[in-house]
């Protein structure tokens, strides 16, 4: 701090932070996509969109440089870009998707095709990764608005997000383009509880069209996420992942998208508080007992912030077979976000 003069007296000065700066996601995105420039098998990490224009330069309004604009321009505080060659195959997306697989962190991915063969590898990938500690959801769009139901149940998985209409990007159009757009505002929300049904989204110009209303009915029943143009913007009606059935059966415990950002959230925190734990512990009963008082406190806490509504009281056992592994068993029920009232009226005239 200095000032201008050595007169003596009483002197301030001040700065401004404004309270209301664009959000920011403390998880990381990646986005997956053709690219005609060199080093199709790179992978690029960038910060702003003035480090992906070093990176890649912009080559249209197609293919992976938007993705990367968008989440960035979205608020995503950094993007992985993996690069595939034009006319790529689903095999060339899968060594790019494998690519991300240890990247920390990184919990979306986004992917510019709209082909099942390429978006079963992208589930692949999510499900590999989410399997092994490193939770991931992906995010893809539709080709044609109208085979997205059937997309969504060959796809058939929570950690799948297909979004449908295609959005407008500069030049461009694309289902891609709602997707990324969607994934960044996934990302910035408050927090894994916030309501996304009704997200508006930024970044995007606007839907190319608007879907029926019976359309839009067959779409939330089969995991379509689907969006509307309302007063201007861009609307996700309701955040869905692609888990509509199980067994062959509606099921829809795992539908809303929020459901899985509250269980990815809460099982990430555990194993934080764990790791704590492990370091230098022994197996007896003082360990025992005092990792199952810290998973009590995690949960009370992420009761405290709404993202559960109660839990059991978490149980630490020995294994027989192996007496240096402790077995955590914890069950919680998940918060679910509010998408309708249903109002019954009884009506005396």
């Amino acid at each position: 701090m200095s000032f201008w003069t050595k007169r003596p007296g009483v002197y301030s000065e001040y700065t401004v932070k404004s309270r209301y700066a664009a959000a920011s996601s403390q998880k990381f995105a990646a986005a997956v996509g053709v690219y005609t420039g060199e080093n199709p098998e790179a992978l690029y990490e960038v910060k702003s969109v003035e480090e992906l224009a070093a990176a890649l330069p912009s080559q249209g309004d197609a293919g992976l440089y938007p993705l990367c604009k968008i989440l960035l321009e979205g608020g995503v505080s950094k993007v992985y870009c993996a690069p595939v060659p034009t006319g790529a195959t689903a095999e060339d997306y899968k060594a790019a998707f494998a690519r991300l697989e240890g990247i920390e962190n990184l919990y979306a991915v986004v992917c510019d095709s709209g082909e099942e063969a390429v978006l079963q590898e992208l589930r692949g990938h999510c499900v590999y990764c989410s399997e092994r500690q490193k939770e991931r959801l992906g995010f893809c769009g539709a080709k044609e608005s109208s085979g997205a139901p059937v997309l969504a149940q060959s796809l058939g998985c929570e950690r799948m997000v297909l979004c449908a209409p295609a959005a407008r990007y500069g030049e461009g159009e694309s289902a891609a383009f709602t997707a990324a757009a969607f994934a960044a505002g996934v990302l910035t929300a408050e927090s894994a509880g916030y309501n996304l049904n009704g997200l508006v989204l930024g970044g995007v110009d606007a839907l190319v069209e608007a879907i029926s209303e019976s359309a839009l009915e067959e779409m939330l029943g089969l995991g379509v996420c689907a969006f509307e143009s309302v007063g201007g913007q861009v609307q996700c009606v309701k955040a869905l992942t692609t888990r509509s059935m199980s067994g062959g059966a509606a099921d829809y415990s795992l539908a809303a998208l929020n459901t899985m950002l509250i269980i990815d959230e809460v099982m990430a925190a555990l194993r934080t508080a764990m790791k704590q734990r492990l370091r230098g512990a022994r197996n007896n009963a003082l360990t025992r007992g005092a990792i199952a008082s810290q998973a009590t406190i995690e949960l009370a806490a992420k009761q405290d912030e709404g993202l559960i509504d109660d839990f059991d009281v978490p149980l630490v056992s020995e294994q027989p077979d192996e007496p240096g592994v402790l077995l955590l068993e914890v069950g919680f029920h998940v918060a679910g976000v509010i998408s309708q009232i249903r109002i019954v009226a009884q009506i005396t005239v």
